[in-house]
């Protein structure tokens, strides 16, 4: 399932042919037979949602992040947002979406631990050379020290420009989700990209932003998750009156406190938040 997920995320969507061909005649999974990987496809058919522009289908993705009306998702190498979702029918409406080139991978996949993410800041802040790497691997580790230092992600947490800001956490997925979700709340345009929360705001406004959502209530997440539309994810979440479904959404699938405790680190002062980050790793 797995490993299904991670190719159809890769390449944006993959046939069955595809699948068959990469994970099993390859030799990977050498041992499941066909009318078991057949089972498996079916049942991760239930799981996916279908794309359609203009009426007219575009392919069909699994969704696991929180999904909301006007946000943007990368799909087949293209930046797409949102217009409507249809959970009985499993169909999101979208339209090109501008914002510059898409990044490589769109984060559809598995959700990402807190500890993945500050090990990546501790193997980019260091200098010496990882042994065990080819040299292809060391070459693009030394690009991303390169651009960690260049970009000053050991001090500060913000980059970009007057019109977009790149936010590097450095939690994981159910901490960024649930920040991503915080900041929409407030108003703030944002999508969890997998390292970054890209705000499309100036880092001003997003500094700004950040000291309010490190101020917020998270006791009462009903108006937090009014308008995420995939919370059903469980196999008896379609019984539950909507505010247990967002009271067992939020516990299974985002960590609020944490993306609290994050905007508070986030929202201090540059030389602050250096030394508070500092302290906490």
């Amino acid at each position: 399932m797995q490993q299904c997920l991670s190719s159809i995320a890769q390449l944006g969507g993959a046939s069955a042919a595809q699948l068959w061909g990469n994970l099993i005649a390859s030799g990977s999974f050498a041992s499941v037979t066909k009318p078991d990987f057949l089972g498996l496809l079916k049942g991760m058919g239930e799981e996916e949602f279908r794309l359609l522009r203009d009426g007219k289908p575009l392919g069909s993705l699994p969704v696991s992040k929180p999904l909301t009306k006007g946000q943007r998702i990368i799909f087949g190498g293209r930046r797409w947002q949102v217009q409507d979702v249809d959970l009985e029918a499993k169909v999101i409406v979208v339209t090109p979406a501008r914002g510059g080139e898409p990044p490589q991978f769109d984060g559809l996949g598995a959700q990402v631990d807190d500890r993945v993410r500050l090990e990546m800041r501790n193997v980019l802040m260091e200098t010496t050379p990882c042994p065990f790497l080819d040299k292809h691997a060391q070459a693009l580790l030394e690009e991303a020290r390169t651009n960690f230092h260049a970009l000053g992600l050991g001090s500060t947490a913000i980059v970009g420009s007057s019109s977009v800001s790149y936010v590097a956490t450095w939690q994981g997925d159910y901490t960024n989700d649930a920040l991503a979700l915080l900041l929409r709340h407030v108003g703030i345009q944002c999508e969890n990209t997998g390292l970054f929360l890209e705000v499309a705001f100036g880092g001003a406004d997003t500094l700004r932003a950040l000291r309010v959502v490190g101020q917020m209530d998270i006791s009462d997440v009903e108006p937090i998750l009014e308008n995420v539309e995939n919370m059903i994810r469980e196999k008896w979440d379609w019984a539950l009156p909507r505010p247990l479904l967002m009271k067992s959404f939020a516990s299974s699938h985002l960590d609020l406190q944490a993306a609290v405790n994050t905007a508070q680190l986030l929202g201090l002062d540059p030389c602050e938040e250096a030394n508070a980050h500092g302290a906490t790793l």
